[in-house]
């Protein structure tokens, strides 16, 4: 049911963002990535460019959708009610172009958390981060009236190296875990 709920919101939103032409463009990559947590779904897309970003190199997103429930128990269709992006959060142009934000995502209860493991973290190409949003209000993304989210956190390696990719992976199985991967990363 999951995965056919997911399909369907992503299929809508492409339908809805490429009526807006700000919004999409093939290529970008929306759903290589889907996280769902009870009537919010979010969708990566690392390739993404637009959405009046002030840079127009592959920063990525990740395309937030809810589903508000109808009469009774019935749900409506899902809406995309927020769009993710380096910018919102005060990243400078420098450090998004190119960052693949949205490579991976994940929400749970109020949180929401995007990889951009291609976005350079102080002068250090392809270092990678994590950002952390939560939902507006500090409420659970569920609670059917507030759908908006605040940047929380940058979340990067202590020993930051080119090409490490910090946040290739991400997962939250909690709201006080976060688990990261990178691609370039070794064990320790």
């Amino acid at each position: 049911i999951a995965a056919g709920n997911a399909h369907r919101a992503v299929t809508e939103a492409e339908s809805q963002a490429s009526n807006d032409g700000n919004l999409h463009t093939t290529g970008q990559a929306l759903g290589d990535c889907i996280a769902m947590y009870d009537r919010v779904i979010v969708a990566g897309a690392p390739r993404f460019s637009g959405h009046n970003l002030s840079y127009e190199t592959q920063s990525g997103a990740a395309f937030v959708f809810h589903r508000h429930m109808g009469n009774g128990s019935e749900a409506s269709d899902w809406t995309l009610s927020n769009v993710l992006t380096g910018q919102e959060f005060g990243s400078t142009s420098d450090a998004a172009q190119n960052a693949a934000f949205g490579m991976d995502v994940d929400v749970f209860e109020k949180y929401i958390v995007v990889g951009a493991p291609s976005g350079k973290y102080n002068g250090t190409a392809a270092a990678g981060a994590v950002y952390v949003f939560t939902g507006a209000n500090g409420s659970e993304v569920d609670n059917g009236s507030h759908y908006g989210f605040n940047y929380v956190a940058t979340l990067t390696p202590s020993d930051a190296e080119a090409n490490k990719h910090f946040g290739s992976t991400v997962s939250m199985p909690n709201a006080h875990t976060i688990v990261v991967g990178g691609a370039g990363l070794s064990s320790a």
